[in-house]
């Protein structure tokens, strides 16, 4: 199954704490640095109704949260196995 991406900024601490979180729960994820990869930062105003607040995470089906628990993303990631 494709894991969930998260957009991120390495200056964003809501994105550092659900990183650090999801590997110690061993959930799969990708990362989109939006100030390293900018070119992004239109998929993130689509997956978030079109604000640039992050963390969204984007699971494969096209469902999106933002700024979730790791718990809430871990549950979320398991009903699509």
């Amino acid at each position: 199954m494709q894991p969930p991406v998260m957009f991120s900024a390495t200056w964003c601490g809501h994105c550092t704490r659900l990183k650090q979180q999801l590997k110690r729960l061993d959930v799969p994820f990708e990362v989109i640095d939006v100030d390293e990869q900018p070119e992004h930062l239109p998929a993130l105003a689509e997956a978030n109704n079109g604000s640039w607040l992050i963390p969204p995470v984007r699971f494969a089906a096209g469902t999106v949260m933002v700024n979730p628990s790791a718990a809430e993303v871990a549950t979320h990631y398991a009903a699509q196995s």
